[in-house]
């Protein structure tokens, strides 16, 4: 879907597209992320500037949430009621509340964030920012950055553009 207009949605039992949700007004999907309740897709429109929502029962796009320059990567709550989007080029996260599909805040964070993790607690957001060799630790009950961490070599393109996390918890690797 990177220069496609459309997201195709497989079937992996069999293998096979069963649909083509079109995106209006988009030319760069960077990420997609599945919602933990399974009802919707949501979407970078890196181009545009925007966010898309599709739900997934219906295969059909329910809402362009307008966010920051260059979203590039997103991250949703446990409980889905919230969707963190990394911003490249406005070094911001945007907060949506995904019941009104609002931005319900704009989080400043080191240069050029374009990575957005939940870690698994649903507590915490970790965003990789890539000029500034650091990563942000936004807490979600506030949507407030609790922690900078300064991680060389964290740099966007590079070898060390991803976090994952234990199994645990208790540890972050970059």
């Amino acid at each position: 879907a990177y220069f496609d207009n459309y997201v195709s949605v497989i079937d992996v039992a069999a293998n096979v597209v069963i649909a083509n949700i079109p995106i209006p007004n988009t030319s760069l999907i960077n990420s997609l992320v599945v919602s933990p309740d399974n009802k919707y897709v949501y979407l970078t429109n890196s181009y545009n500037n925007s966010v898309t929502k599709i739900d997934i029962a219906l295969n059909n796009v329910v809402a362009v949430i307008p966010v920051g320059i260059v979203p590039i990567d997103l991250a949703v709550t446990k409980d889905s009621s919230k969707i963190y989007v990394a911003n490249l080029q406005s070094s911001t996260v945007s907060v949506i509340d995904a019941n009104t599909n609002m931005v319900i805040k704009t989080i400043s964070t080191g240069i050029c964030p374009f990575k957005a993790k939940m870690h698994p607690s649903g507590q915490f957001t970790y965003v990789m920012n890539g000029e500034s060799a650091t990563i942000s630790v936004i807490r979600c009950n506030d949507d407030s950055i609790i922690s900078t961490i300064a991680v060389p070599g964290v740099f966007y393109g590079t070898p060390k553009n991803d976090l994952v996390f234990t199994k645990d918890s208790n540890l972050a690797l970059v």
